[in-house]
């Protein structure tokens, strides 16, 4: 039986609403340990292939009050910045009251798994806080925004370390070599129950469904894109082009205006209209 992707919403979501499997995914991410988490009330997958797929993002609370977000984005829609940054601050504000102290805001952390590159930086793995430039000294820990870009993990594939429960989390989201899942599924139990939750869908008809309905949308979303991007380039050869031509004219206009050739002389012996050009 073929394997399903990981990383699509439906799969991901069957798979990390289990609050044990997600506690190991994120402890794997982030630089502080979570001891305890629970899941957002509204955490919901559809049931059939009618539903709307609904809320694909997962939030969840610490022990400690902090929330977190996790999502995956396969599309690039060159927007994440903008995007993750006004959904991080829909959620630290989340529930806050006027009237409450500020200090009650608690630390606020989204996590982006991403099927495309979105910085030239070379690690896979960028997090972003609130620092002084000069100093580099953190301002707050409430703002963490992390970046995870799966295309450049895989061209480290060669260099991997087991030993790094990212690492083990990434190769089964990501890789499709069976010897090496079979490995970190071996290594790892947390691993092992996300690879038996993943062949568990394959067998649920309304989730596998969703999954596939959630398939296509992706790859139109994509296609859709790429369109875009392609038709993009294709305007701005022709406008440049145009621009050339125009910046030509008017440099042939000058130079005969230099040597005092009217306007109208102009368009007589090239074609060019000078009023045109201005």
């Amino acid at each position: 039986m073929e394997r399903l992707n990981p990383l699509n919403d439906v799969a991901f979501k069957t798979i990390f609403t289990d609050e044990v499997l997600l506690k190991s995914l994120l402890n794997a991410i982030l630089d502080f340990e979570i001891s305890s988490i629970r899941l957002a009330e509204n955490e919901v997958l559809p049931v059939t292939k009618d539903d709307k797929l609904g809320i694909l993002d997962i939030k969840a609370y610490t022990d400690l009050g902090e929330k977190i977000n996790i999502e995956v984005q396969l599309a690039n829609q060159y927007n994440i910045s903008e995007r993750i940054l006004y959904y991080w601050s829909k959620l630290f504000t989340a529930g806050f009251k006027k009237s409450r102290d500020y200090k009650e805001l608690t630390r606020t952390v989204s996590i982006s798994l991403l099927g495309y590159n979105v910085n030239n930086e070379a690690d896979f793995h960028s997090c972003y806080q609130l620092l002084n430039r000069k100093t580099k000294k953190l301002l707050t820990n409430k703002l963490e925004i992390h970046f995870i870009e799966t295309l450049k993990f895989m061209k480290l594939i060669e260099n991997i370390d087991l030993k790094n429960p990212l690492h083990r989390w990434l190769i089964f989201l990501k890789s499709e070599d069976k010897m090496l899942l079979e490995e970190v599924a071996a290594l790892d139990k947390n691993i092992a129950e996300a690879e038996e939750k993943l062949f568990a869908l394959n067998l649920d008809k309304n989730l596998k469904e969703a999954y596939d309905a959630r398939e296509r949308e992706i790859n139109d979303e994509i296609t859709r894109m790429r369109g875009a991007r392609d038709e993009g380039k294709e305007e701005g050869k022709r406008e440049g082009k145009k621009e050339g031509k125009r910046e030509g004219q008017k440099e042939i206009v000058e130079a005969m205006r230099k040597h005092g050739v009217t306007d109208e002389d102009i368009k007589k012996m090239t074609g060019i209209d000078p009023s045109e050009l201005s």
